[in-house]
């Protein structure tokens, strides 16, 4: 798993704009070994925006997230299931079409701009 541990600037180009209010984490996983398993802890703060997007190699997302899961924690299980689509929803298991899988985690760093925008 690959942390970026600083907010990003102007002069930051690994995606084309990418927040600057927002750490990010992402990695690559190979699902025919078995399943992936994402535990998200409980928020520190009630209003903190976070989500895990999850891209198999046809682009297809699902995302476990603060709009389903809520900011109390969550443990969800990724598996290769080429015969089901990805639901995004509160689910405990999201599939996936391939069996490569790019994990994307994005965490709100300044709880204030989400509580004052409530743009969460």
């Amino acid at each position: 798993m690959n942390h970026i541990e600083d907010m990003a600037t102007p002069g930051d180009r690994a995606i084309v704009l990418p927040n600057n209010d927002t750490l990010y984490s992402s990695s690559w996983y190979d699902l025919r070994h078995g399943d992936l398993t994402i535990e998200v802890p409980p928020m520190d703060h009630p209003d903190r925006y976070w989500n895990v997007l999850i891209l198999d190699a046809y682009t297809h997302v699902a995302y476990i997230c603060r709009r389903h899961h809520g900011v109390d924690g969550t443990r969800v299980r990724v598996k290769f299931d080429p015969t089901t689509s990805p639901a995004n929803d509160d689910s405990d298991v999201v599939t996936i079409g391939t069996s490569t899988a790019w994990v994307i985690i994005r965490a709100l760093a300044s709880p204030s701009v989400c509580a004052s925008t409530g743009d969460c």
